[in-house]
């Protein structure tokens, strides 16, 4: 949180991000960011830096209570099955991968349909192929 707070307007894809590398944790790293700064400045320190990390900790923890289906771990909008039977595609990474980008861009507010994951999934490796 401490940097996100430069710029503590946080898209749904920085909540979702944070969140997916911290985990459960994340509530807890969101606590101890509050108690950090009191700890070390004897108060709430100087600025808008105090302000800016309140309104960062205050995004992180609605997205996760509030928004939690919607922004932290949205149910999946299509399957590895799915990807397998409707891009003909073989068991492997890339399922993982295309599951790892529908699932953020769904996170994100970008995709709400399983057409429009499939499009995605698509668009995706068809990114893949042209950079190998």
């Amino acid at each position: 949180p401490l940097g996100l707070a430069n710029d503590p307007q946080l898209s749904r894809r920085t909540i979702f991000r944070f969140f997916r590398k911290s985990a459960d944790s994340g509530i807890l790293v969101g606590i101890l960011t509050h108690a950090d700064p009191l700890a070390t400045h004897n108060g709430t320190g100087e600025g808008d830096g105090w302000r800016n990390l309140i309104a960062v900790v205050r995004q992180l923890f609605d997205g996760y209570f509030n928004q939690h289906e919607a922004v932290v771990k949205p149910k999946p909008l299509v399957d590895g099955h799915r990807l397998m039977r409707e891009l003909a595609l073989e068991p492997g990474r890339i399922i993982g991968r295309l599951i790892a980008t529908i699932t953020e861009a769904q996170a994100a507010g970008e995709i709400t349909t399983a057409d429009e994951a499939l499009v995605l999934a698509r668009k995706t490796l068809a990114e893949i192929d042209s950079s190998t």
